[in-house]
C-alpha cells in the first residue's frame, strides 16, 4: 500500500509541475493581451487595455489573408513531410544495417545544419530556379527543417510488426494500396498524428526562411509578430500569439478527430 501511495504521489506531483510550467507562461501571456503598461519589478499590470485586441480587430482582413497563407504553407509542408517519410520508411526497411544508418544519418543532417547557414547558402538556388519570393519556395525550405520529425517518427513506429502484416496481405491477394490503406495507415495513425502535427508547428512558428525565402512577398503570423516583439510591444504581440496558440491546438483536435474516425472505420 505504501508503494502505490507513493506512487500516486509522485505521479501527482509530475502533473502538477507540468500544469505549472505549461498553465502559468499561457496565464501570462493572457494577462499581457489585456496590459498597458506592466514596468518591472512590479508583479501586477499597472493598466489594463483593450488594445491588443482592438489591434486584432482592425488588421482582421489582412490578418485572415495572412492566416490563409499560413496555413496553407503548414498543411502543404506537412502532408509532404508525411508522405516523403513513410515513402523513406517503406525503403528504409529492406536495407541493410549500414545503409539504414546513412538513412538516418542523412534524415537527421537537416536538424545539424542552422537554419541561418542553410537558408543562406539555398537561397542563390532558389533565385536562379525561380522559388524566391514564391510560396512554393517557402515550402520547400520550411519542408527540409519539418521532414526530419516526421521521418524518425515513422522509421521508428514502421520498422515493428507492420512490414510483416504487409507481407502477409500482398501474399493473400491485396493490393498495395488496399494494403496501405487498411493495414499501414490505421496501424500508424496515432504516430501519423504526432508527425503531422509536429511539421505543422514546425514550418508554422518559421521566422527567418520564411522572412529570407519569401522576401517580405510571403506573409505568415511569425512575420506578422516579429515586428511586434523587436519593438517590444508585448501587448499585441501576445494578442498574435495566442492567436497562433488557439489555431494550432484547434488544428490538432481537428486531425485526432479525423484519425479516430478513421481508426473506427478500419477496425
Amino acid at each position: 500500500m505504501k508503494g502505490v501511495k507513493s506512487s500516486s504521489i509522485s505521479e501527482r506531483l509530475v502533473i502538477g509541475i507540468l500544469l505549472v510550467v505549461i498553465l502559468f507562461p499561457l496565464c501570462l501571456l493572457l494577462v499581457w493581451s489585456f496590459t498597458a503598461r506592466w514596468p518591472w519589478p512590479n508583479l501586477l499590470p499597472e493598466r489594463f487595455s483593450l488594445r491588443g485586441w482592438q489591434q486584432l480587430q482592425m488588421e482582421s482582413t489582412s490578418l485572415l489573408a495572412v492566416l490563409r497563407n499560413n496555413i496553407f504553407i503548414s498543411l502543404s509542408v506537412s502532408f509532404l513531410s508525411i508522405v516523403i517519410a513513410l515513402l523513406t520508411a517503406k525503403v528504409y526497411v529492406g536495407q541493410s544495417k549500414s545503409i539504414q544508418k546513412l538513412i538516418r544519418f542523412l534524415v537527421v543532417l537537416p536538424l545539424l545544419i542552422p537554419a541561418t547557414v542553410f537558408g543562406m547558402g539555398i537561397h542563390p538556388a532558389f533565385i536562379r530556379l525561380g522559388f524566391a519570393n514564391t510560396s512554393v519556395g517557402v515550402i520547400l525550405s520550411h519542408l527540409i527543417y519539418s521532414l526530419p520529425y516526421a521521418a524518425l517518427l515513422i522509421l521508428n513506429a514502421y520498422s515493428g510488426q507492420i512490414p510483416k502484416l504487409e507481407e502477409e496481405a500482398h501474399v493473400l491477394g491485396a493490393s498495395a494500396w488496399r494494403t496501405t490503406v487498411t493495414i499501414t495507415l490505421p496501424l500508424l495513425s496515432p504516430v501519423l498524428l504526432v508527425a503531422f502535427v509536429m511539421s505543422y508547428i514546425v514550418s508554422f512558428s518559421q521566422y527567418f526562411l520564411t522572412q529570407l525565402i519569401g522576401g517580405g512577398m510571403v506573409q505568415t503570423l511569425a512575420t506578422k509578430i516579429f515586428p511586434y516583439l523587436q519593438a517590444n510591444d508585448r501587448t499585441i504581440a501576445s494578442v498574435y500569439s495566442l492567436v497562433f496558440l488557439i489555431l494550432t491546438v484547434a488544428l490538432f483536435a481537428l486531425v485526432e478527430m479525423g484519425v479516430k474516425r478513421y481508426q473506427q472505420r478500419h477496425a
